[in-house]
């Protein structure tokens, strides 16, 4: 079973302290950046090498092919901007809000009928962190825009969820988030890490309609790749071959050296989730060890508690 690494860069200090997006402008560029800088707001969540932060059935930080160990709690994300959870059969909306209260009632009725077989709903992770084992299983449509999963993620990491299953109707993988609360723990002397960073761009937006609202919707997705490991030939592709060509020439550029190749993916907010899950494929089939993903500002209260998620204002948090 091939594994490769993730950080979603949910770490409470950061999260909770963000605030929501300004205003936007149509087909918007990147923000200027020097290098090791991000997009966003929240810088990328690296682990020292060795650092387990998870449940030792499933590490932190990993996605995967392979079948749910454990019960999940289902929702779905649907245009425009629909949040739905599974009660029972029938699937019901729900704001992010209820979510977060829906995951913890969740854990809380597993865990009493796991204990009636002697087993629990929560493990012991290490940094003197319980979490939930169970999953959160998201189900977003290809074009739900990335920040509708960040912020469903959020309420993961909000609740203790760390486990968790991604699908877009057509392809399945299992992911883990970092734990939060038990990252003090520190290991001498990691390992060099070498970034190599492919960046999902929304161009070419139009005027559309969103549900009942007209926002300005992305009709094109470019890749760029940059961080420390740069290619010969810049510029923007919207294909994925020169992306797996950037990640074989990365590969190649650490062999026999005692350093450690990180790829990174940032996303803009408006990026259809199918794409980020076309990178992660690609990050995967090229053999990288552990991808870092870059977060987004944390929902407002009045986002929470909307009863349809809004379209993402701008691509990138506020500064």
């Amino acid at each position: 079973m091939r594994r490769w690494m993730i950080a979603f860069a949910l770490t409470a200090a950061r999260l909770w302290a963000q605030g929501g997006d300004p205003e936007h402008g149509p087909d918007e560029e990147a923000p200027h950046q020097e290098d090791g800088e991000s997009e966003g707001d929240l810088p990328p969540f690296v682990p020292p090498a060795g650092f387990e932060r998870s449940a030792p059935e499933m590490p932190a930080g990993v996605v995967m092919r392979g079948e749910r160990d454990s019960p999940a709690l289902f929702v779905r994300l649907r245009e425009p901007g629909t949040l739905q959870t599974r009660i029972g059969e029938d699937w019901k909306d729900t704001t992010l809000d209820e979510l977060s209260n829906h995951l913890r009632e969740f854990a809380e009725q597993q865990d009493r009928e796991m204990k009636k077989g002697g087993k629990s709903a929560y493990v012991a992770a290490p940094g003197g962190v319980t979490v939930s084992r169970l999953f959160l299983s998201i189900d977003a449509g290809p074009t739900v825009p990335w920040q509708h999963v960040q912020w469903v993620l959020t309420m993961a990491v909000e609740q203790e969820y760390y486990k968790l299953e991604l699908t877009d109707g057509a392809r399945t993988l299992l992911a883990s988030l970092p734990v939060r609360r038990g990252l003090r723990i520190v290991v001498q002397e990691p390992p060099r890490e070498i970034k190599a960073e492919v960046h999902a761009i929304a161009r070419a937006e139009t005027r559309q309609k969103w549900g009942d609202a007209e926002v300005s919707r992305p009709t094109e997705i470019r890749f760029k790749m940059g961080g420390q490991i740069r290619r010969r030939e810049s510029g923007e592709t919207t294909e994925l071959a020169p992306v797996a060509d950037y990640l074989r020439e990365a590969k190649k550029a650490v062999e026999d050296r005692d350093w450690v190749l990180v790829g990174g993916i940032k996303a803009g907010h408006k990026v259809p989730f199918s794409k980020v899950l076309d990178l992660m494929e690609t990050f995967e089939a090229g053999g990288v060890a552990r991808v870092d993903f870059y977060g987004t500002a944390i929902p407002t209260p009045e986002i929470r508690k909307a009863s349809r998620l809004p379209y993402p204002a701008k691509n990138y948090s506020a500064d």
